[in-house]
């Protein structure tokens, strides 16, 4: 990082400096020249020792200030080098690559058929009238759907996806300029596993359970791919996307049952998905993209173009502190030094069970309460990056509850009746029984009646939350 010894702002300083002196020349030639009155000069040159005294005052606890913070960012920076935290943007983004294993194109050749698909519009328009899954709809409309479903042009998308799928890898060729612009297929991503979702659920009624089942196994699979990327919001969004695929399961499986080829290829599927080592390389692109595009930018100078960038995520007042930050704000470097302190304790959290970790995040919490007057870059930017760890034990808990779930149907196939206890599917099924990521104790599973309750600390919370038709968690 290029730290320079002035601030792009000490120009401005230079200018008031130079203004000042020659306001107190002027203000000298009429004390010495024009006022003659003894109480009017004795005022005149209290002010004028006053005013620059605070100015000087000023300049010197902001010189200060921020030589103690360029010594902290570069202090904390060599310290983060030093443990191989990759800070380097060509390494933490992915560079495309031309070669065949790369499922990008037909990703976004998909997206763009979404763009352009009848079907697909008219099907979008239905779920936003209805606020819900095709699950929920009528009779009558969910022949609609899978009319729509049905559709050369959405049969067209399919195959595309599961082309993506079957490459090694997937690697977009991205402009990083900004959140706005920075994945701009994410949105696209999210809305074909809702395609998928209904999909996988008209094929089962349809009578193809199974046709739905390789579907959703597929969409863990393009998951998967994404779990390198190093970009946190991409995180986030492969979060919500494994939530709606978990959750089209679920439906199939309450429906229609699962044979145990599928609930084995599901399973095996969602023993690959591991959100917390890629939300740690979510957080080293995080580190840059506010290093590169907000902090640089700002002490070079390029407030403006930071805020053009970034101005429909940053509130008002984040934005007037931006274009002045760089000469008036004292506290400038001492903010850029925090949010590196800062994220990298954030980033520590999705090293350990989130049980482990409620005390850690309460001191953090507080920790952002102490200095959120002070800092506010830090102040925007914490509470929501201290959340991520609550949302990935969220998915982590659905995920094992999915495990569960296909083990539980696989025992009942192979010997005719749901276990006593969970205990009964390890090692033959599971190589281990999970345990609840937020409380760190065991699912609650109770066998009834020929069908069973399988439960959790989240789990329970969602079944009391009102009912959302997006997908989130």
């Amino acid at each position: 990082m290029n730290l320079p010894l002035f601030m792009p702002g000490m120009q401005e300083i230079i200018v008031v400096f130079f203004a000042l002196l020659t306001g107190v020349a002027i203000a000298v030639y009429l004390l010495r020249y024009q006022f003659k009155n003894a109480v009017i000069r004795k005022c005149l040159i209290i002010f004028v020792l006053a005013f620059a005294g605070l100015v000087i005052a000023y300049i010197l606890f902001y010189a200060i200030s921020n030589a103690i913070g360029r010594s902290q960012v570069k202090a904390k920076l060599a310290e983060m080098r030093e443990r191989k935290i990759l800070l380097n943007k060509d390494d933490v983004y992915p560079q495309e690559v031309a070669n065949t294993d790369n499922g990008a194109k037909f990703y976004l050749a998909a997206f763009n058929l979404m763009d352009a698909s009848t079907s697909y519009a008219a099907l979008s328009k239905m779920k936003i009238e209805h606020f819900n899954t095709v699950s929920g709809w009528p009779e009558k409309e969910q022949k609609t759907a899978q009319q729509l479903l049905a559709g050369e042009d959405i049969k067209l998308i399919i195959n595309l996806f599961r082309q993506g799928v079957g490459k090694s890898y997937v690697i977009y060729k991205r402009n990083y300029n900004g959140v706005s612009t920075l994945l701009p297929e994410l949105t696209s991503q999210h809305e074909l596993f809702r395609l998928l979702r209904d999909k996988s659920f008209c094929e089962g009624l349809d009578g193809n359970k199974e046709t739905g089942y390789r579907l959703l196994c597929d969409g863990f699979k393009m998951i998967i791919q994404f779990k390198d990327e190093k970009i946190l919001i991409s995180q986030l969004t492969n979060i919500d996307c494994a939530s709606i695929n978990i959750r089209s399961m679920n439906e199939l499986i309450s429906r229609y049952g699962v044979t145990t080829s599928s609930a084995l290829q599901l399973l095996a599927e969602l023993e690959k998905v591991n959100f917390n080592q890629a939300m740690i390389n979510g957080f080293d692109g995080d580190t840059m993209i506010w290093i590169d595009d907000i902090f640089d930018k700002i002490i070079h100078g390029e407030a403006n173009r930071c805020i053009d960038k970034f101005g429909d995520i940053v509130p008002l007042n984040m934005q007037n502190l931006m274009s002045r930050a760089s000469w008036i704000w004292p506290f400038f470097y001492q903010d850029y030094a925090c949010y590196l302190i800062q994220i990298d304790k954030i980033r520590s959290l999705f090293d350990k069970p989130y049980w482990d970790v409620q005390n850690e995040m309460n001191e953090l919490s507080s920790e952002t309460s102490n200095f959120s007057r002070r800092y506010f870059i830090s102040n925007l930017t914490f509470p929501l990056l201290i959340a991520f760890r609550t949302k990935t034990a969220n998915i982590e808990s659905e995920i094992d509850a999915a495990k569960l779930m296909l083990a539980l149907h696989i025992y009942k196939n192979q010997n005719g009746a749901f276990p006593d206890k969970l205990e009964q599917l390890a090692p033959v099924i599971l190589k281990e029984i999970p345990v609840d990521p937020i409380s760190g104790k065991p699912f609650e599973y109770h066998k009834t009646d020929g069908t069973f309750e399988l439960s959790s600390v989240w789990l329970k919370e969602k079944r009391e939350r009102p009912k959302q038709w997006f997908g989130v968690l």
